[in-house]
């Protein structure tokens, strides 16, 4: 085998298990195997369940400092190793290295020191709401076990969202990332044993959804589970933990809107639509539907078509001028042709794009059709590549109207100067997060879908409700009673 090949097991209570199975693990940027992973049983499953057990018993009693100590560690580790996560992550999944090295490294290290600096504003001591009748004394207690099951398009920033804040609010972990992308969630678990981290605090198993994702959200003895990935597998995982009554986070797909006024910055429009086309499309929260309104379309579909022509560039991830990478895997390349295929069939007309790049591999055209119908499939399904969908509107009610079009409701886009506008159709929408003039990320602000693209939210204190349990002691107030 290449030298370059990274071999990983799991890391159970400390140390690295083996299993009789394995899977390779194959890069999508040229198809090279790249890693090597075993393949947990449901056995294995129950060995890192129990192992988070017995460590919960004592990493939830420790004091809150030396907690936080340990999370911040772990984020101080992925910094100083922040070359290595992402050309690992490059290689795993195809997502472009510069912005790996300037984005999502980053972020995952920020994951960690967010969460420990929340927890240490928030203290150990219960908040006081004086009611009328009442003190109320509300006190944030660890959860228990939690499971986190990851998706293959951005494994590290999406495992650190979950586990930064379920450590930091004294929960243990088993975390099972994807068998296409599992190699960055295996860095963890290094980061993990090199800060010392208590043995069983942090586990992860690796393996096919069928086999370990499936025993985990079975599992009896899990106290929280928090997936991202599909809506399909999401209502598999939600059947099995009804079972056990174990709540769930949901974060899913998504077929967000991007609306385009007339009065709005046209130039800076047509850059954000061009990075949809980031990672080849295979971004939840990526807004698919292009909706212009009618009296600039021509003009600015013009400039987006040009720009497209100039600027965007199809090849390698790791090469700085690359634009758009490859999709992860031949079965996600023939999915997001058959999509392709089908909209023409059905009368869709190609703007630009519709077929395998040139350069062979898992490569695909930058696509953008128009007239598509609104109940057409490639219109109402997740494609989860690099394909948009182009549209007109005549009036705010139009806009909304197109953007509340499917069952998904993850994320939106609006352009438009006119602040009251934009907020009154950024209500109007369904969706869980609405930007307005570009897209930023505030780990204070809660993050999450409406509808098929999931349950509950991210970030702030919304993600630490969801790995608490929550008490309230009502202390009833008595009257002095004159003497």
């Amino acid at each position: 085998m290449n030298s370059s090949i990274m071999n990983t097991r799991h890391y159970i209570s400390g140390r690295w298990e083996d299993s009789p199975e394995h899977i390779d693990v194959y890069s999508p940027i040229d198809g090279r195997t790249i890693g090597r992973i075993p393949s947990a049983d449901s056995k294995c499953v129950d060995i890192a369940v129990h192992a988070a057990r017995s460590a919960f018993r004592s990493w939830s009693s420790v004091s809150l400092a030396q907690r936080l100590a340990y999370v911040r560690a772990m984020g101080e580790y992925i910094a100083d190793n922040s070359d290595r996560f992402a050309e690992v992550e490059c290689n795993d999944t195809g997502f472009l290295l510069s912005f790996m090295k300037s984005g999502l490294v980053r972020r995952a290290a920020k994951n960690f020191s967010y969460y420990a600096d929340f927890a240490e504003r928030l203290g150990a001591k219960p908040q006081e709401i004086n009611g009328k009748g009442a003190s109320n004394w509300i006190f944030y207690k660890p959860a228990g076990v939690v499971a986190v099951i990851i998706p293959w398009n951005a494994p590290l920033v999406l495992a650190t969202w979950k586990v930064a804040a379920a450590l930091a609010a004294g929960n243990t972990i088993v975390l099972k990332p994807a068998e296409l992308a599992p190699l960055s969630c295996a860095l963890l678990a290094e980061a993990a044993e090199a800060i010392n981290l208590p043995a069983g605090v942090f586990n992860v198993i690796h393996g096919t959804g069928k086999q370990a994702g499936a025993a985990l959200a079975e599992h009896a003895a899990i106290d929280r589970l928090a997936f991202t990935g599909s809506t399909v597998t999401a209502k598999s995982i939600g059947e099995s933990c009804a079972l056990s009554i174990t709540p769930v986070s949901f974060e899913l797909g998504g077929k967000s809107p991007l609306i385009v006024f007339a009065d709005s910055d046209l130039q800076a429009a047509c850059d954000q639509v061009l990075s949809q086309f980031n990672h080849a499309g295979q971004i939840c929260a990526a807004g698919t539907r292009i909706i212009v309104e009618s009296d600039i379309e021509p003009k600015f579909r013009t400039m987006v078509l040009s720009s497209l022509m100039e600027k965007a560039v199809v090849g390698d991830p790791r090469h700085p001028d690359t634009t758009v990478g490859p999709l992860i895997s031949e079965d996600q390349l023939v999915k997001v042709e058959g999509f392709v295929n089908r909209a023409l069939a059905c009368g869709a007309t190609l703007l630009a794009g519709g077929k395998r790049h040139s350069r062979g591999g898992q490569y695909f055209e930058p696509t953008i059709m128009t007239d598509v119908a609104m109940d057409a499939e490639i219109y109402q399904e997740e494609v989860f590549g690099p394909v948009l969908i182009w549209s007109t509107f005549v009036d705010d009610q139009d806009a909304v109207t197109q953007a509340n079009a499917t069952r998904y409701g993850l994320g939106g886009y609006l352009w438009c100067n006119d602040s009251a506008r934009a907020l009154a159709v950024a209500q109007a929408i369904r969706t869980g997060t609405v930007w307005v003039n570009g897209s930023t990320r505030d780990l204070d602000t809660p993050f999450g879908g409406c509808g098929d693209s999931g349950i509950g939210r991210e970030g702030g204190l919304w993600g630490w409700e969801f790995f608490s349990d929550i008490t309230n002691v009502a202390i009833k107030k008595f009257r002095s009673q004159s003497t």
